[in-house]
């Protein structure tokens, strides 16, 4: 993370086998705690399950679930969706106008898992989309292709329909290789659109493969990624010193291979949204009240006097809490009653039914706070709800 400013770090990928020993709890730990300098440093990344995390064909996840579920992910600004814990997830991320999407699939992958991610693609079809496995391309060539058997499914189910796809990223196999592939999307009968399908794992290297982390340099105004290694205990570039290779071509292969040039068409022209409306909320500082937590009920309550009835608000909380520091709440609405009616107005959200009527009274669930801790106190802002 030292130089995560200067060499324009954005994103981290990791493509399973996070630990070496499914059962062994400290390689979990030590693995939480090496991981936990991106979460620190708010650096957003991903991971999946490679077959030394879930015990391969035994699918164990209770170890990978415990330590890198979605609970782990869900607070990244860049976490999309997550399918069964983590197993497999997505994030959404935008650079200089361009928008992306990151797939991952953790170890074996069958109908659920293709049906899952063509749904996502499909729903984010506008975004350039990248794929993350453990395994897909192989360092070695059988019957005339580095896929292996589920690189082979993936790409005839999910790549060949998705025409966002432009890239599929795995580990597993021993060395550093890729393989394009290329696909005519409109019919017209040429093709339109390469996939490269690139394999990077340096752990057969001295040290477990002396920390070379393979990077992706994007150039969007030039419509190119750049790719190459780097060792940062041993300040040296590529594990494999080869040549410069230039992957837009059919069929292009090679193993052993670090310095890559994909070629991709970015699109960072302005975009315009075709909407016929649109909600959004103001956030303001305006308190209205404070409230410190109560431990025994296990709720902190705010009095809001002076509302108008059939009218409707909405207000959301600011949490202060000795451990976790400041947390706020999303924004939630209701509608208050008329008075001749004399009925409670009510929202509900995923905890409780939270209602207003004669007492005006508005309660902070258990959920905003951490059970057990010394202070806790809210401060909730009430706002007029716009309609543009």
């Amino acid at each position: 993370m030292d130089n995560a400013d200067e060499r324009k770090i954005k994103y981290v990928i990791h493509t399973g086998d996070i630990v070496d020993d499914v059962d062994m709890i400290y390689q979990w730990e030590n693995a939480d705690k090496s991981m936990s300098i991106f979460d620190k440093a708010g650096m957003p990344y991903g991971v999946l399950g490679g077959n030394h995390d879930v015990a391969a064909g035994l699918a164990d996840y209770e170890n990978y679930y415990t330590y890198f579920g979605e609970d782990r992910f869900k607070t990244q600004p860049t976490y999309g969706g997550s399918y069964k814990n983590n197993r497999g997830h997505y994030d959404l991320i935008s650079e200089n106008g361009q928008d992306f999407i990151i797939i991952y699939m953790s170890w074996n992958i069958y109908q659920d898992e293709i049906d899952w991610m063509n749904e996502v693609l499909q729903k984010y079809s506008d975004r350039k989309a990248i794929l993350c496995f453990h395994t897909y391309t192989n360092v070695k060539e059988s019957s005339g292709t580095y896929l292996d058997y589920y690189g082979q499914l993936v790409k005839q189910q999910v790549v060949a329909k998705n025409p966002n796809v432009f890239a599929v990223l795995n580990g597993h196999y021993h060395g550093s290789s890729y393989e394009t592939a290329m696909f005519d999307d409109n019919g017209d009968g040429q093709n339109d659109r390469t996939v490269y399908q690139i394999c990077t794992d340096y752990q057969s290297g001295f040290e477990g493969g002396n920390e070379y982390i393979k990077f992706l340099y994007f150039d969007l105004d030039n419509n190119k990624i750049y790719m190459n290694s780097y060792s940062p205990i041993l300040d040296d570039f590529n594990f494999y010193d080869t040549e410069l290779h230039t992957l837009n071509v059919e069929g292009a292969s090679a193993t052993g291979v670090d310095q890559m040039v994909l070629d991709v068409e970015f699109n960072t022209n302005a975009q315009s949204i075709l909407q016929k409306n649109f909600s959004a909320y103001i956030l303001t500082d305006e308190e209205i009240g404070n409230a410190e937590f109560d431990k025994d009920t296990k709720t902190a309550t705010v009095e809001m006097a002076n509302l108008n009835e059939n009218t409707h608000y909405a207000w959301y909380a600011v949490v202060k809490n000795a451990s976790t520091g400041i947390v706020s709440t999303n924004v939630y609405e209701f509608t208050t009653a008329s008075k001749a009616s004399n009925e409670d107005a009510s929202i509900t959200d995923k905890s409780d039914t939270v209602k207003t009527g004669d007492n005006r009274f508005i309660w902070l669930l258990t959920w905003l706070c951490i059970a057990g801790a010394a202070v806790c106190a809210g401060i909730i802002i009430v706002i007029k709800k716009q309609e543009d």
